[in-house]
């Protein structure tokens, strides 16, 4: 093989031309050869020179990493620049373009390239990163690059690439703490009008981190405007304090309060207020509520209102009672029941019904007595309250027993004999020497019932 370069003079216009081509040669005898032959050689038009030429620069590729951005998390965007033009490109700049899912990140909008020669690649680099409240898609990402041929002719050139974005990464959240209301208990258990009683509080920290200046504020009902004053501290303010409480860690509040005497039975919610500090010196307040029972107690007054005296064992005697409802309120009150220990219950008053305020009814029954002395009588009323459940009020009231006078004379015994007065001729009281004097009071009773006094 033998090569040989050639050279086209200047000016010589593109096309085919023929190149003739001189062989000599001899054989081992000694025998000379010549011959020629003729070749086409192709000569390209003239083209501009880079000096003179005008670039043109393209996004060839990109590539991103990661491959996949997230929201909210920068990433690497690379991009591969190719002069494609005629000439040289000088002081390239590479924008960002607006508006856009993307925006960099370290650095401003604008990014220096530098000179990009003829038919030169490069690569730029930008750090980006998506809007954290994007969703996964496709997004298109505007790109400017301007720059300058060698003649100082400006070009811009505006270009565009789409992005693939991909599901936001959960992230977990920064420990914090969290106090809630554990338990509570009021004592006592039932409020009535004008009662005090004491609120207690077991608060405890559920949260990752400790909570530090903790306030707790007890507030009124939230439910009914009309019932809002329901409650007052008694003795103190409304709000407590603690320190602070580190995770997992309980502590108790107590706070005295008195229930408004006006107040209506119902179920009152009252609010509690908790302001604490967390991580970083962070803010942090929430809200629970408690439920309290207000009951409205009935006032009631019971006397016998005729004089039952004292009357005498085992004789059936009336009992003859009066219930006022001196209360504010209407007493759904059903039927009275008489119970006693100490009487034999012979008759029971029954149904009494409803009792509206200042007003009374009569209850009327009936007892005897086995022995002398003061007896116990419990007046029971029942009702329903406020919520609808069956309730009784109860009142004792007493009967002073005297001392039984026996059948009358002539009256058959309980084993077929014949009664006999007590203190007549053939009789003698049990544990009563015979002839001794009876007591003033049985003397006295036997004279009013016209037995005679000895």
């Amino acid at each position: 093989m033998v090569s040989q370069k050639l050279r086209v003079a200047g000016g010589t216009a593109g096309g085919t031309y023929p190149v003739t081509i001189a062989l000599r040669y001899q054989d081992d005898l000694g025998f000379i050869y010549e011959s020629t032959e003729v070749v086409g050689v192709e000569v390209l038009s003239p083209t501009a020179t880079p000096a003179t030429g005008r670039p043109q620069l393209v996004i060839e590729s990109f590539t991103t990493e990661p491959a996949l951005p997230r929201p909210g998390e920068p990433f690497t965007l690379t991009l591969t620049l190719h002069n494609v033009g005629t000439g040289a490109g000088r002081n390239v700049l590479l924008t960002n373009g607006a508006p856009s899912t993307f925006a960099p990140v370290g650095a401003g909008n604008v990014v220096a390239v530098g000179n990009v020669a003829w038919q030169a690649t490069v690569q730029v680099r930008l750090r980006l990163v998506a809007d954290q409240n994007a969703k996964p898609g496709l997004y298109t990402h505007p790109l400017t690059l301007d720059y300058d041929n060698l003649a100082g002719e400006h070009v811009q050139s505006p270009q565009n690439i789409a992005l693939q974005l991909g599901e936001a990464t959960a992230k977990e959240a920064a420990a914090a703490p969290l106090v809630v209301i554990e338990a509570y208990r009021v004592e006592p258990e039932w409020l009535s009008p004008g009662q005090p009683f004491t609120l207690t509080l077991a608060v405890r920290n559920v949260g990752g981190a400790a909570a530090s200046r903790v306030t707790i504020a007890l507030g009124g009902s939230v439910t009914d405007p009309s019932k809002s004053a329901a409650f007052a501290p008694l003795g103190t303010g409304n709000v407590r304090y603690l320190a602070a409480l580190a995770p997992e860690e309980a502590a108790e509040v107590m706070v005295r309060f008195i229930v408004d005497g006006a107040a209506q039975a119902g179920v009152y919610v009252m609010t509690v207020q908790m302001d604490y500090t967390g991580p970083d010196d962070k803010a942090l307040a929430r809200s629970e509520q408690i439920s309290l029972v207000v009951r409205t107690q009935p006032q009631l007054q019971m006397t016998f209102y005729n004089p039952v005296g004292q009357p005498p064992a085992g004789q059936p005697f009336p009992l003859p009672v009066e219930i006022f409802n001196v209360g504010r309120t209407r007493l759904g009150s059903t039927n009275a029941e008489f119970v006693s220990q100490d009487l034999q219950i012979l008759k029971q008053p029954g149904y009494i019904g409803p009792l509206d305020p200042g007003t009374s009814v009569t209850a009327d029954g009936e007892a005897q007595a086995d022995a002398p002395g003061t007896k116990g009588l419990v007046v029971r009323v029942h009702y329903v309250d406020d919520f609808n459940q069956a309730q009784v009020y109860e009142q004792e009231l007493t009967v002073e027993v005297s001392e039984g006078v026996g059948p009358p004379p002539g009256t058959p015994g309980v084993s077929g004999g014949v009664g006999v007065r007590p203190g007549a001729a053939g009789s003698v009281s049990p544990g009563q020497p015979e002839g001794t004097p009876r007591p003033f009071v049985i003397r006295l009773l036997r004279g009013l019932l016209g037995l005679g006094s000895a």
